[in-house]
């Protein structure tokens, strides 16, 4: 993770309660003792680079590695505000599954959102995971839904493909609800969303004897996102 932030310290704080050995990848200095103080292992390197992920973590050996890679330090309101989070979700994605076949990481959980349904409004309309995901955009908002596909793409693809990194013993689990306290509405009335229960559902996926489908993969039953363009 690029900061310890709204996602990834409350699922590590979940893990290491619900009794799991935890590492954490972290990029700033600063970040160590905030990981130490939660009782997880820091462990200082840039995510982007393959070469210093995989010697970072050399003879480590881990059950789940879970991404919740962004580079929000607020919520961005220009399209460049988004350039790093884009690399995180494409290059590290991807160095992240090298990093899970390295250390015999057998489940992967990545982080996802409902603007991967595209920058639009949809109406009245509920959507759900028949829905397509990652649909092409239009102007600059195509580089973020090609960043959410292509790390969606990744994942999915990472147990079917032979040249996959995972190998076939990996599973995948896609975590998809929100993740920010808010309020969505449809025809049947309002509920909130918060990152607590995202939380849950994260750490819920570690478990290997927990059925398909994940927690998140129930229809998602809110109103698409609104956009200014």
């Amino acid at each position: 993770m690029a900061r310890i932030g709204a996602i990834g310290l409350p699922v590590l704080q979940r893990l290491i309660a619900a009794g799991h050995q935890v590492a954490a990848i972290h990029h700033n200095p600063a970040g160590a003792q905030r990981l130490r103080e939660s009782g997880a292992e820091p462990i200082q390197v840039d995510v982007l680079d393959r070469s210093a992920l995989l010697a970072g973590l050399d003879h480590h050996r881990y059950d789940v590695v879970i991404s919740e890679l962004t580079a929000l330090k607020k919520a961005p309101t220009r399209h460049s505000d988004m350039a790093m989070t884009n690399r995180l979700r494409i290059d590290g994605t991807a160095n992240l599954l090298a990093a899970a076949a390295q250390t015999g990481a057998t489940r992967f959980v990545s982080q996802s959102m409902v603007f991967g349904y595209g920058y639009g409004d949809f109406g009245g309309r509920v959507l759900t995971e028949d829905d397509q995901f990652g649909p092409p955009g239009h102007g600059r908002f195509e580089d973020h839904l090609a960043a959410m596909r292509s790390a969606e793409a990744r994942v999915l693809g990472s147990t079917r493909c032979k040249e996959s990194p995972c190998g076939t013993d990996c599973s995948t689990v896609p975590v998809r609800p929100a993740t920010r306290s808010c309020r969505a509405c449809d025809a049947g009335g309002c509920r909130s969303f918060d990152t607590a229960a995202y939380c849950r559902g994260s750490t819920s996926t570690t478990q290997p004897t927990r059925p398909w489908p994940p927690w998140n993969v129930d229809p998602v039953r809110t109103t698409s996102p609104t956009t200014n363009r």
